[in-house]
């Protein structure tokens, strides 16, 4: 497998949890601010469907939103590196074949329903929000120039010893850089969201938990899992 392939792969295996919620068609039934009921199971529908898992679909209209928003989700300056568009939707359909198969599982085995199941859910919903707003803004995480700059002439030693090429070296830190950036705009979103919330705190048992009541401003954070800001040894 060539390293297109490979870092392809990576991205899939990284929008997994997007196409089980999206490509798998979550449908939650609302009433009120409560949700009363979660279907995650993919659709037996008949029709143009691109594969079956047993008597499960991936409908072409399925595919094409799910594709589309993998697709979304790829950095632009990555996007130069991907293979020929008709061998990614080919190891797409091979991704969802395998999520459906694990989705379909999972369901059955009703480890949805268990503490684990949502605790995870929930956590994973969190992210995929995050994503898909952060996809609507991926131009305010380009690094300017200067940013570069100041990136570069921090670690100019330890990309020196590195070996790589100056375009090399300068894609490593557009990305390390977009990933902060992200990082930041993400701390922000999440901020402005919790000002529409109250909030309290119950000081006596967070005390007595060994809960510090004042966290640095850092954390409260976005959620979002993201590497830090420092090139390849």
């Amino acid at each position: 497998m060539n390293e297109k392939n490979v870092n392809l792969w990576m991205m899939l295996a990284g929008a997994f949890v997007v196409g089980l919620l999206a490509g798998g068609g979550v449908i939650f039934a609302v009433k009120g601010a409560s949700a009363v009921g979660v279907d995650l199971y993919p659709s037996k529908a008949a029709g143009d469907w691109i594969v079956k898992i047993d008597d499960y679909t991936v409908g072409k209209a399925e595919f094409d939103e799910g594709y589309k928003m993998f697709m979304d989700q790829i950095p632009a300056a990555q996007k130069m590196n991907l293979p020929p568009e008709n061998e990614i939707k080919a190891q797409y359909v091979e991704s969802l074949i395998g999520q459906y198969a694990l989705l379909v599982k999972l369901l059955n085995e009703r480890w949805v329903q268990t503490k684990e199941g949502k605790l995870l859910l929930r956590q994973a919903l969190y992210q995929i929000y995050l994503q898909k707003e952060a996809a609507k803004n991926q131009e305010a995480f380009v690094p300017s120039k200067p940013q570069i700059d100041r990136f570069y002439q921090q670690y100019k030693s330890q990309f020196d010893k590195s070996g790589l090429g100056a375009e090399q070296i300068r894609q490593q830190i557009v990305q390390t850089l977009g990933q902060q950036n992200m990082q930041v705009w993400a701390l922000q979103y999440v901020k402005e969201i919790r000002e529409n919330y109250k909030i309290q705190r119950n000081t006596t048992l967070m005390e007595k938990e060994g809960i510090s009541a004042a966290p640095s401003p850092q954390l409260g954070g976005s959620g979002m899992t993201l590497p830090q800001a420092t090139p390849k040894q």
